[in-house]
């Protein structure tokens, strides 16, 4: 599998562990850094990340940070891109088979490393379904639902 793997500086302990872990499990993985990620803010890693995963050969994404939240919800921006915080071996597979997931992110402040490592290798090996709606699809309806919603007043 090809991965690309992307930190803040609060995910960087884990994302260098993930890093030398998956290699050693015999993945191609790269660490796609920024430039100084102390200062770089978690959407433009994030967004960098999806990017590289939209347009290029990788197989999947994977990005970690403090709690995971932000990063999963700027990665899900870019187009193409199915980004899921996962905190489980469970998750991980959900994310893959339900959700169509191609970037999973991970909490380096509420994830253990060996924890990290499990739900990294689940993801990974976990087939991405196609079949069912997109996740496209299933924004335009929450759009369409949005748009509704603000046209009634409460």
């Amino acid at each position: 599998m090809k991965i690309a793997i992307a930190s803040d500086k609060d995910g960087t302990p884990l994302k260098l562990y993930l890093v030398e872990e998956l290699k050693r499990l015999g993945h191609k993985v790269d660490n796609l850094e920024v430039a100084n990620s102390e200062f770089s803010d978690y959407p433009d890693i994030a967004c960098m990340l999806g990017r590289a995963v939209a347009l290029t050969p990788y197989d999947v994404g994977i990005l970690t940070s403090g709690t995971g939240v932000g990063m999963s919800s700027a990665a899900s921006k870019v187009s193409g891109i199915y980004s899921e915080l996962c905190t489980s071996v469970t998750a991980a597979e959900h994310a893959r088979v339900s959700q169509k997931a191609n970037v999973l992110c991970l909490s380096a402040w509420l994830t253990s490393r060996e924890i990290a490592l499990a739900i990294a290798v689940k993801f990974i090996d976990t087939p991405r379904q196609i079949n069912g709606p997109t996740g496209e699809e299933n924004n335009k309806v929450l759009e369409e639902w949005i748009k509704a919603r603000k046209r009634v007043s409460l």
